[in-house]
């Protein structure tokens, strides 16, 4: 009868480990404090709109009047023969169109000035190699 309660200590005893084990393991992960990471830099951030440098800010934020009747003509839609986009690079306001709710569109940011990006022509000369455009003028790759 004796080895019976000493396997029966010992189970037991194994069986507390394990579950100790499963709620340390489960506190390690699932449990944790929130770690809080920061991304920016901490007075500007909190203070300052999200577009902050990347958009004047106006001086008076209040709500504006917009309803989604008025906003619809930021949308960029362009005729199917168009060879514009509505993949657009550098928007004039953060509002696109598609504000919700309409009246946080156009609140916050003043709008800029957009300079298109300049295409170059290509070289009119065609006595150097020739890549994709633009003429290459090193042809030291060729030798």
């Amino acid at each position: 009868m004796k080895p019976f309660k000493e396997n029966i200590y010992k189970l037991f005893f194994f069986i507390g480990i394990v579950i100790f084990l499963y709620i340390f393991i489960n506190y390690l992960y699932y449990f944790k404090k929130e770690g809080f990471i920061t991304y920016g830099n901490y007075p500007c951030e909190v203070e300052h709109p999200l577009l902050y440098g990347d958009y004047p800010v106006k001086q008076k934020m209040k709500l504006s009047n917009l309803t989604s009747q008025s906003i619809y003509k930021y949308y960029p839609v362009y005729p199917s023969a168009s060879d514009k986009i509505n993949n657009i690079k550098n928007w004039a306001t953060p509002n696109n169109g598609l504000c919700s709710p309409t009246e946080l569109c156009d609140a916050y940011y003043d709008k800029i000035n957009i300079i298109e990006d300049i295409i170059n022509s290509p070289n009119p000369e065609w006595d150097s190699n020739r890549v994709n455009y633009y003429n290459n003028l090193d042809n030291n790759h060729l030798s």
